[in-house]
């Protein structure tokens, strides 16, 4: 198998990167410039609750989250957590305004991180653009 190279695209800016280890089941985009709006915190469990499903959904690949409940709850310092459950799984995440992003951690172990802005006064949360495995082996 040594030479194979397998085909990473991402379908936010269409960049394409070639690596030798397909395990990789995330990777970010190489463009520092691509980024994808995914919700709104400060509506995260109203109207932008199926936009945040989504983008977990997207990234963790667990189902149960379209079933799951958010609740806002205030962590310690300035930090905000928003916290999605289903049985003894538990997805939290954490807004930090000093670090300005949102930290994603799944049964307490950190998975992502993603960035924010600050625009007219809500907080929109953005992911960099995630390369995808494409099914495409060079040699």
């Amino acid at each position: 198998m040594k030479g194979l190279k397998f085909k990473f695209e991402c379908p936010d800016c269409g960049s394409v990167e070639y690596v030798t280890d397909p395990i990789s089941v995330r990777k970010e985009c190489p463009d520092p410039g691509c980024i994808k709006y995914l919700f709104c915190w400060n509506d995260a469990e109203t109207a932008c609750l199926p936009l945040m499903r989504e983008a977990l959904l997207d990234d963790l690949r667990l189902n149960w989250i379209k079933d799951s409940k958010p609740k806002r709850e205030l962590s310690e310092g300035d930090r905000e957590t928003i916290a999605l459950k289903k049985g003894h799984d538990l997805i939290t995440l954490e807004y930090s305004p000093s670090k300005e992003n949102i930290t994603v951690k799944f049964n307490g172990e950190r998975q992502i991180i993603y960035p924010v802005k600050i625009e007219d006064r809500k907080i929109n949360v953005y992911r960099h653009g995630v390369m995808r495995a494409n099914s495409t082996v060079v040699y």
